[in-house]
């Protein structure tokens, strides 16, 4: 039975699973992410923090879909198949 595109990307490893997330140059990534949003938290107040959160959870779903897109890409490129 073929795999769907779906069941393939979720068997993939995921991202806090790989070597990039454990590098230094994430690490420092994630570092400065955090010190701008305590910065941004302690310039506007604590209203920010709310704002910020859903932001955030909208451009992670936006970059889900840009995932499974680059996925679906990468496989089909392996296969050596353009659709």
């Amino acid at each position: 039975m073929k795999k769907s595109m779906d069941e393939l990307y979720r068997e993939a490893k995921r991202f806090d699973e790989g070597t990039i997330y454990q590098s230094r140059a994430y690490g420092e990534i994630c570092k400065r992410q955090f010190r701008l949003y305590d910065e941004m938290c302690a310039l506007f107040g604590p209203q920010l923090s709310r704002l910020l959160e859903e932001y955030a959870m909208a451009v992670s779903d936006e970059c889900d879909f840009e995932c499974r897109h680059f996925f679906e890409q990468g496989y089909l490129l392996g296969r050596g198949s353009k659709e």
